[in-house]
């Protein structure tokens, strides 16, 4: 329950309509040689379809539908036992600016990873991994004052994994 709102935009009670859009992934993973896989992958979402709770100027609002590309590479710098790998992913998010205030912004980005992997045995492996995301800067011009959009993402993960 909204108890105070100074902005008028969380109104006690209120639904708001904000559908998920469909979507449709690909991808092709080709082991070159016993120690080196590379991987493609191409993600679609169907946001001109969904119902994002805009109202009659969503097509102002969601220009194009947003697509993702990536690419991968794992490599075996041990054989069974020791590997590396990289990635890469391109997003683009397909809103128009206008979609940008301070309560809510898209950006596009560009992803990039590395990982390294170490099997203890055929069922067992520590994982550790690292990305960082990079955004596009976006600026909404107000007259008097303009407003930049602006982030970086930045996240390290570790994992043991056990195969059944």
């Amino acid at each position: 329950a909204t108890t105070v709102d100074g902005t008028g935009l969380f109104p006690d009670e209120a639904v708001a309509h904000a559908d998920m859009p469909a979507m449709l992934m690909t991808g092709i993973s080709y082991q070159v040689m016993p120690q080196l896989k590379l991987e493609s992958s191409f993600h679609y979402y169907f946001d001109k379809d969904a119902d994002y709770g805009y109202g009659a100027g969503q097509d102002l609002v969601i220009e194009t539908s947003a697509m993702e590309y990536g690419l991968s590479a794992e490599y075996y710098v041990m054989p069974e036992k020791f590997l590396v790998s990289a990635g890469w992913l391109s997003a683009t998010h397909g809103k128009d600016i206008s979609y940008n205030t301070d309560m809510s912004y898209s950006l596009n980005s560009t992803s990039l990873a590395f990982g390294v992997g170490y099997h203890f045995s055929t069922a067992m492996m520590l994982n550790a991994g690292f990305s960082t995301t990079l955004y596009e800067d976006s600026t909404t011009s107000y007259g008097t004052y303009d407003e930049t959009y602006s982030k970086t993402s930045n996240m390290f993960a570790i994992g043991l994994s056990y195969k059944l």
